[in-house]
């Protein structure tokens, strides 16, 4: 009996999606590149990092992480300041670890009126 009720409930539920459609929110995060900089000339691990980001004026930056591409560290945040005129300048700092060359991740996501939008910039850090 609880397998029949289980069934009749997910048939509900395709059903309502079949008859209302499946319309994505504006809220769906797309890929644009934006004009993002690593301003650190040779990235070290446990140095400050930093970056330029340019936008228009009525946006800014939401969630901004980096990420470890060949060792999971983490999510580390960034923080991002305005400088005027939709110039943002964010800051962060990697961590070492045991492989020599570390590949990065910086997302960065940012609110639109008609939505958000995602970029990546892709770097990497040496062990000396």
């Amino acid at each position: 009996m609880l397998i029949c009720r289980t069934y009749a409930a997910v048939a509900g539920v395709f059903l309502l999606l079949l008859t209302t459609g499946c319309d994505a929110p504006s809220t769906v995060t797309e890929f644009q590149q934006l004009d993002l900089q690593l301003v650190t000339d040779r990235p070290q691990v446990e140095e400050p990092l930093e970056f330029t980001l340019k936008l228009p004026l009525q946006q800014q930056p939401q969630l901004s992480f980096i990420e470890g591409i060949n060792m999971n560290m983490g999510r580390l945040p960034v923080r991002w300041e305005h400088r005027g005129d939709g110039i943002w300048h964010g800051q962060s700092m990697v961590g070492a670890c045991t492989e020599p060359m570390m590949q990065w991740r910086l997302v960065v996501i940012v609110q639109t009126p008609k939505g958000q939008i995602r970029d990546e910039l892709l770097f990497q850090t040496r062990t000396n």
